[in-house]
């Protein structure tokens, strides 16, 4: 049985998350709508504005603060990974967090109620198996993934018959994971930026999440205070480490995900790359990941389905040596080869592959 690994990059959640380029905007657009409180009335403002007092006016107002910083910070930059990487080298370590816990809460406000990229539904139906009355991956599929978002949980929600973000981590094998963030055994996905919404608790190494019903109103007064509330405490306590840990940060969770990924690159007979362009500033990692492929004594093909298929095929062969020294030179039991597809309507099932 052939193994296949699938490599997901931000194009495989366009649908409802914003790729790289628009993520700022949409995630300052989307803030700030959640924060917006009505200015004109003075004691609304008043409320707002005071810190002993726990409302709703209050969290917008701080909400809305922060946003702003955001906003003049991420304007400095391309995407929001490189305003992170900025602030992680400059040792700006408070700002980091800051703009993490901002991160964590709009993506999980942008998925929720079950907002997910359609696509993974059509390939989940087809993928999935029934088996001894249990709906399962087949053993020989995995995914790694460098997207934070939570679009692969979200959109197993129908085939399980369960909403609580926790337990689909604990009942598929994701990591990180809600119940155990840096223990790791033979996930069926394995996220190598962390997932935004979850906190680890570095006192007792258990997990705070920012939303854990996927089905979550947030259209409800009462439902944005608690979580406007949870997201004041979490960010006020230091004690709290969210888990969107870059792997360039080299995180004990990072180092474990990198080297499970590395592991599946190196056994995989097919590489399935969706939506993912490798930028510039993830070269060393991108490097340090497919550097795996010295172990693959195979014949591996890498598929690589985005619109811009055809260039990021040469960036893949000019920039990863391991992949230009299998594709030009034979050696083991032959080069690597490479396959474009520019249609992205659905993603490419084991089915689609070449035999």
């Amino acid at each position: 049985m052939n193994n296949i690994v699938y490599l997901l990059g931000a194009g495989a959640s366009l649908e409802k998350v914003p790729i790289l380029k628009d993520f700022s905007n949409k995630m300052y657009g989307a803030l700030m709508q959640l924060s917006r409180i009505d200015e004109r009335d003075g004691t609304i403002l008043q409320k707002a504005q005071n810190d002993k007092e726990e409302s709703l006016e209050r969290y917008k107002y701080n909400l809305a603060k922060e946003t702003k910083w955001f906003f003049s910070e991420s304007n400095k930059h391309k995407s929001v990974d490189t305003l992170a990487k900025r602030l992680y080298l400059t040792g700006k370590l408070k700002d980091l967090n800051l703009l993490k816990n901002l991160m964590s809460l709009y993506l999980m406000w942008v998925q929720t109620p079950q907002q997910y990229d359609q696509r993974y539904d059509s390939f989940l139906a087809t993928v999935l198996k029934k088996q001894d009355n249990k709906i399962k991956f087949p053993d020989n599929i995995k995914f790694i993934s460098w997207n934070y978002d939570v679009q692969f949980e979200i959109s197993l929600v129908n085939y399980t018959n369960n909403t609580v973000l926790s337990e689909i981590h604990n009942m598929w094998g994701i990591h990180p994971n809600c119940y155990h963030p840096t223990e790791i055994e033979n996930p069926i996905l394995v996220k190598l930026n962390g997932t935004g919404g979850l906190f680890l608790n570095k006192a007792n190494n258990a997990v705070q999440i920012l939303i854990n019903d996927l089905l979550f109103d947030k259209s409800d007064e009462n439902n944005q205070f608690d979580i406007l509330k949870k997201f004041e405490l979490i960010k006020m306590n230091p004690v709290y480490e969210s888990l969107i840990q870059f792997a360039w940060e080299e995180t004990e969770t990072a180092k474990q995900s990198m080297k499970v990924a590395q592991d599946y690159l190196s056994k995989a007979d097919a590489i399935v790359i969706i939506g993912y362009s490798f930028p510039i500033f993830n070269k060393e990692k991108d490097n340090e990941l497919f550097d795996a492929l010295k172990k693959n004594r195979k014949r591996p093909t890498i598929y690589i389905q985005d619109p811009n298929a055809e260039k990021i095929l040469l960036k893949l062969k000019a920039n990863f040596i391991e992949i230009k020294k299998r594709v030009e030179y034979e050696y083991g039991d032959g080069p690597i080869i490479l396959v474009p597809e520019t249609n992205t309507d659905q993603f490419l099932t084991p089915d689609d592959l070449l035999n």
